[in-house]
């Protein structure tokens, strides 16, 4: 599973950048803002989980 969710932290930061410098994002439907924010919320709550899940891991050591 830590691997399952850094692959998503790694690639969609990596896409969300991409879309950001790529695209005219000021002419985004209300769809697209809506679509890209649930990949940043992913993202995000991915990130969350591997970084409470690293520290879980350290305090059992």
């Amino acid at each position: 599973m830590l691997l399952h969710r850094l692959v998503i932290v790694i690639l969609g930061t990596i896409w969300l950048l991409w879309v950001l410098f790529t695209r005219y994002h000021f002419d985004w439907t209300a769809l697209e803002w809506g679509a890209f924010g649930l990949v940043i919320l992913s993202v995000l709550s991915s990130g969350y989980e591997l970084i409470k899940e690293k520290g879980f891991k350290k305090r059992e050591e």
